[in-house]
């Protein structure tokens, strides 16, 4: 039996889970391996229930606050943990990081993502509408196309992945951390609302 059509889009976004954990499994045997491309799979697979959940969402008025925290949670698993299988040992080589990433871009990335979840869980509890904002997904739109592009091109042309992999790499983690100034102008207009109720 089929679900409700209204919990498809939540479902969707349920799925995304298993999908970051097939993902981090295949990933972290690092990149000389069939595991490799099966991870690149369940990724893309991942970032295109992202893509579908909310679409439906919109589409169907199914839009709900359980999706709204879902969401971005499991946007954040899949990112979070991409970022870092790629930026730890598995994936470096005798040269450094064949990934581009490194620690301190994945604390960066790390850091921004904490703040916003945490921002958007305190105002949602005051009852202040802090949902993803556009340039968030677009931001998120820029990580799920470049982690798998690094990774395929580690996998086909590794010479080449030496000279693109980390100004990729740090331009994902610069415009993740400016789109989260953005974030803090919508908390501090959240705030101002809670305080003069």
């Amino acid at each position: 039996m089929l679900p409700p059509r209204n919990a498809i889009p939540n479902a969707l976004t349920v799925a995304r889970l298993p999908l970051a954990a097939v993902t981090f499994g295949c990933w972290s045997v690092g990149p000389d391996s069939t595991l490799s491309w099966i991870g690149l799979a369940a990724f893309l697979l991942a970032a295109l229930t992202d893509a579908l959940d909310g679409y439906l969402a919109r589409r169907w008025n199914a839009e709900s606050v359980v999706g709204r925290v879902l969401d971005p949670f499991a946007d954040k698993v899949l990112i979070l943990g991409s970022v870092m299988i790629l930026a730890g040992p598995s994936w470096h080589g005798d040269s450094g990081s064949v990934s581009g990433w490194t620690p301190i871009l994945a604390i960066l990335v790390l850091g921004r993502e904490l703040f916003v979840t945490s921002a958007r869980a305190v105002l949602e509890a005051e009852g202040v509408d802090y949902r993803a904002r556009a340039i968030g997904k677009w931001k998120m739109m820029l990580q799920s196309a470049c982690i798998p592009a690094v990774v395929v091109l580690v996998q086909i042309a590794p010479k080449l992945a030496e000279t693109l992999a980390t100004p990729v790499a740090w331009t994902v983690t610069a415009v993740t951390v400016l789109s989260g100034l953005d974030y803090v102008s919508a908390m501090r207009q959240g705030i101002q609302k809670v305080e003069a109720s």
